[in-house]
């Protein structure tokens, strides 16, 4: 099976990824620190987060223009799409930001793989389409 149909497949069953361009990116490792070292609605959480984001936006700008033309499941191209409105969203409206702000180093955390904050494993990104807190930012 080619390395695409792999990951295909496991996205269609909710596997969780081992996903380096993710796991590396130095916005994913500040927001799980963020999340580690704050609490949330501080301006300590606000400010690190808001500077977290550039490299995230530009992980999802690479990312969106590879699969653009790809077969992935929906679910994946839907979330990717939405995440691409938060970015938007961010620029224009400020409670928006501060609920992002507050939100994503929790979804980092929650997403990907390894271990989580709270010892249990990281959850695929499939299954992040249906999480209350990603519905929330990505509605």
């Amino acid at each position: 099976m080619s390395e695409h149909m792999a990951l295909v497949k496991a996205a269609q069953r909710g596997d969780a990824l081992i996903f380096d361009d993710w796991e590396f990116n130095p916005g994913v490792i500040e927001m799980r620190k963020i999340l580690r070292e704050t609490r949330p609605n501080t301006s300590g959480r606000m400010s690190r987060a808001q500077l977290a984001f550039p490299p995230i936006k530009a992980l999802y700008e690479k990312l969106n223009s590879r699969i653009k033309y790809l077969p992935v499941p929906k679910d994946l191209k839907t979330s990717l799409n939405n995440l691409g409105k938060l970015f938007d969203r961010i620029k224009t409206d400020k409670q928006y930001a501060i609920l992002a702000y507050n939100t994503f180093p929790v979804l980092a955390d929650r997403y990907g793989a390894g271990t989580r904050i709270d010892g249990k494993p990281r959850l695929s990104f499939v299954r992040m389409i249906d999480d209350p807190l990603a519905r929330e930012l990505l509605k």
